[in-house]
């Protein structure tokens, strides 16, 4: 069993029209089933629409300020904290600050699944 991954190497998933990012990482993929992540890059102003999982989130942020609205909720969250969502609850999170956003999302699933409550962005609209 191959124990890393090249983060170059996992599929790119666009969040923003600045060029804002995040790697995908299905751990179902990687026989790794318990845990996916989102290694998000991030420009000021932008982040995911609302959205929930059928599972637990929980984020934490290696660089830069996120605003998180969370079932209605809003929480400020830097380097110092980490902020979690339950299964099922509505949430989203923009880049708060004024330089780049580092954002790692760890999803309690062998595979992400988003469930989109807003339209979001994508490539093309």
């Amino acid at each position: 069993m191959n124990h890393h991954v090249d983060v170059g190497d996992l599929p790119l998933f666009p969040v923003g029209p600045a060029g804002s990012d995040a790697r995908i990482f299905n751990g179902g993929q990687h026989g790794f089933p318990e845990t996916s992540l989102m290694l998000g890059t991030l420009l000021p102003g932008e982040g995911p629409a609302m959205h929930q999982h059928p599972y637990g989130e929980a984020f934490a942020i290696s660089e830069g300020l996120a605003r998180f609205t969370i079932d209605g909720e809003t929480v400020e969250a830097g380097p110092d904290r980490v902020v979690f969502v339950p299964s099922g609850v509505p949430h989203d999170f923009i880049n708060a600050g004024t330089g780049v956003l580092r954002i790692v999302a760890v999803h309690a699933a062998p595979k992400v699944e988003i469930e989109w409550l807003e339209e979001p962005w994508m490539p093309g609209r």
